[in-house]
C-alpha cells in the first residue's frame, strides 16, 4: 500500500571535473506517494536517485551537479485529499553560508537528521 509523504532533503552542489563539494546547499521539501514497507535504506537510495540533478555548466566554466547530501526527514501526510506527481517541490530555500556539510547540518538540522539516525 502505497502512502503520502513529505519529503526533506538538503542538496549540494559538487564540482564535476574533481568531485569535490561546493558550499553551495539547498533545502527542499517533496512530495512522494512511497510504499509504507519501503525499508529506510532503500527510501534514501531512491530519494537521492530520484534527485539527482543533471550537471550543468556555471560562469567560471566548471560543471557542477546537485545532488542529495542528506536526507533530514520524512513524515507521512495525513489527511490530503489532493493531487500531486511524485518528487512535487513545495517548499525551497538555499542556504547563503559559506561553510562544509558538518555546519550546515549542524546550524539548520541540529536536533534531527532523519538519515543518520537509528531506526
Amino acid at each position: 500500500m502505497t502512502n503520502d509523504y513529505s519529503v526533506n532533503i538538503l542538496k549540494q552542489a559538487c564540482n564535476m571535473t574533481d568531485g569535490s563539494q561546493r558550499h553551495s546547499y539547498e533545502n527542499q521539501i517533496l512530495l512522494y506517494h512511497l510504499d509504507e514497507n519501503m525499508s529506510k535504506e532503500d527510501l534514501i537510495k531512491f530519494i537521492k536517485e530520484d534527485n539527482l540533478e543533471e550537471p550543468y555548466e556555471v560562469v567560471e566554466g566548471r560543471s557542477i551537479q546537485w545532488k542529495v547530501a542528506k536526507v533530514i526527514d520524512v513524515f507521512e501526510v495525513l489527511g490530503f485529499e489532493g493531487h500531486f506527481e511524485d518528487g512535487q517541490e513545495v517548499y525551497s530555500r538555499f542556504l547563503t553560508d559559506d561553510e562544509d556539510l558538518d555546519f550546515i547540518l549542524g546550524k539548520y538540522f541540529p536536533d534531527y537528521v532523519f538519515e543518520d539516525a537509528a531506526e
